[in-house]
């Protein structure tokens, strides 16, 4: 295995925590010294330079900056795939079948429950019913009984013989 090729093992070790991809997202962006990462990540200089040791593979120190080598940089390619979300396509056709099937099954899962409720109150809401129905025939009968009665009082034209 060459030196640039990556070691999964490295990789996933140095991906395990937290601080470390922090370390590793920083450094993707540009070079950082000691100070500036402590800085940035606001932890001590000794946990620092703990996980700066677990990252030798991953870090070249040049100077006073760190930057990340390749297997550094192809771990950080490892992380944005991870952390970047993907939008997936759906073929129209497929998503809008999908579509129909849920509405269909909502439907049918609302007749069903209404038909269910429907029957198992039917015989207490046939009373309420027949009731209803009277009362709005009566009601309609006071309203039409004036109209009725006063036809009665007008002289209707005879028929021609």
């Amino acid at each position: 295995m060459s030196s640039d090729e990556p070691d999964y093992e490295i990789l996933f070790n140095a991906l395990n925590n937290p601080i470390r991809r922090q370390i590793i997202q920083l450094l993707s962006q540009e070079d950082y010294s000691f100070t500036e990462v402590l800085d940035e990540l606001e932890i001590s200089s000794s946990h620092l330079t703990y996980h700066l040791s677990c990252l030798t593979e991953l870090v070249i120190k040049n100077g006073r900056y760190y930057r990340l080598s390749n297997k550094g940089k192809t771990a950080w390619g490892l992380m944005e795939n991870v952390l970047t979300p993907r939008k997936v396509d759906v073929p129209i056709s497929q998503s809008n079948g999908v579509l129909v099937k849920l509405l269909i099954s909502f439907l049918i899962i609302v007749l069903v429950s209404s038909l269910s409720i429907y029957t198992q109150e039917y015989h207490v809401s046939r009373k309420i019913i027949y009731q209803g129905i009277q009362d709005t025939l009566f009601l309609i009968s006071l309203l039409f009984y004036p109209i009725v009665s006063l036809s009665l009082f007008i002289p209707r034209n005879k028929p021609k013989q």
